[in-house]
């Protein structure tokens, strides 16, 4: 027992029977379709709206999108809540009020290996969530079933959430209600149930997201956060990339720039509707960072990644670039064309890139169009650091909605 609240098991009732409706049964049909929906969305633990109190609920899990039942921790503080699922390096955390997802993977000795943000997440149950009149009991504790809305306009999955009276979820259930997936009724994907409910006193930093890998430093110690480059190291560059007709439609338009400071690279590219990405490399220990700004200049996503393994040498050139044995000239440097993609189908990227590299002519062909991108500025002059890595208000906490 914990503050009066039993934390075994209980039987499920016969009323009870359709909540927990077998989950193992393999529907090859639902495939990637339910992956990509389920993704994410069924670890959001759902908050009614008023006051929620501190509490550490345990839940276990089945899914036909998994071979065996889970366990999830759920950790909960002021309209945060984190995630832990046993055996995952992976923690999870929600911050309610701002729609804000965090996630964080270490490797086997601690050290981080992926980080990323999603502000304004659309996972995140809505306020339109309603209670269906349904009623349980979960570990002696009465709950009401809510039909929780999540993502706008969808009738393909239905979540449910049965929630204590004082707004603790302590069960879950996602249906699939696709006709055209399976026919004529709803079958259940994924579903949850409390093993222990705990209402004891959670601290802040028990829910607090790692802001510290804001810190690029965090992820290269070894790194020389300085102009001073190793010898030897490609020179720097500056290059403007952009569409090279008008014939692209306007979504599909980019103007890319391009600077390289060895070992760093950033790619800051421009969209025809006004969305804005920026990508760091490390080109020395394969680090990563990504950002994706809205139309408004907002920051919306961000995803930092470091591969713990070292690259392996490249065996053969089974996967890599052919060369496609033809040469172009742009901006007075000459470039050869390579297929990066040889073994794609459905869309193929071919680029022209000079004797050291630098990527000068770009295709990209599907079934249904042609774009082609061509640099009309290019600069072989020293780069200094502060123009490659992001501009310093954007690794704060402040920046993504997170506590300090």
């Amino acid at each position: 027992m914990s503050n009066g609240v039993p934390t075994t098991m209980v039987l499920v009732s016969a009323s009870d029977r359709h909540f927990r409706s077998p989950v193992r049964r393999c529907f090859a049909a639902l495939g990637i379709y339910l992956a990509l929906a389920t993704a994410g969305f069924a670890d959001v633990p759902f908050l009614p709206p008023g006051g929620v109190p501190d509490y550490v609920v345990t839940m276990a899990t089945q899914s036909v999108l998994q071979k065996e039942d889970r366990s999830e921790t759920h950790i909960h503080h002021d309209g945060w809540t984190r995630v832990e699922e046993a055996g995952s390096r992976m923690t999870t955390y929600f911050g309610h009020a701002d729609r804000v997802i965090v996630r964080m993977t270490r490797d086997a000795s601690g050290e981080p290996v992926h980080f990323d943000i999603i502000r304004r997440y659309k996972g995140v149950p809505s306020v339109d969530s309603f209670k269906t009149g349904e009623a349980r009991i979960v570990l002696d504790v009465p709950c009401e079933v809510w039909n929780v809305q999540r993502v706008p306009g969808s009738k393909q999955l239905v979540w449910y959430s049965c929630v204590t009276s004082d707004g603790i979820e302590v069960a879950r259930r996602i249906e699939s209600t696709e006709e055209y997936v399976l026919p004529r009724k709803a079958t259940t994907i994924t579903v949850g149930d409390a093993t222990s409910i705990d209402r004891r006193a959670v601290s802040s930093r028990e829910v607090r997201p790692p802001v510290e890998a804001l810190d690029l430093k965090t992820w290269n110690e070894a790194a020389a956060w300085s102009d001073k480059q190793p010898a030897g190291s490609p020179a720097d560059f500056e290059a403007v990339i952009e569409s090279e007709n008008e014939t692209v439609t306007p979504d599909a338009r980019r103007t890319r720039t391009v600077r390289r400071h060895y070992p760093w690279m950033s790619i800051e590219e421009k969209h025809g509707d006004g969305v804005r990405t920026f990508n760091l490399l490390n080109q020395s220990n394969r680090f990563s960072l990504y950002v994706q700004f809205d139309a408004d200049g907002r920051a919306q996503s961000m995803s930092i990644n470091k591969p713990s393994a070292p690259q392996k040498p490249e065996v053969n050139n089974e996967h890599g670039p052919v060369d496609l044995q033809s040469e172009d000239k742009v901006l007075g440097e000459t470039c050869k064309w390579f297929d990066t993609t040889p073994n794609t189908t459905h869309s193929r990227v071919h680029e022209c890139r000079s004797t050291d590299g630098i990527l000068l002519k770009e295709r990209i062909l599907s079934y249904k169009s042609t774009n082609n991108y061509v640099a009309t500025r290019l600069s072989r002059r020293p780069v200094p650091l502060v123009e490659v890595l992001p501009p310093g208000d954007l690794l704060t906490s402040r920046s993504w909605d997170l506590p300090e």
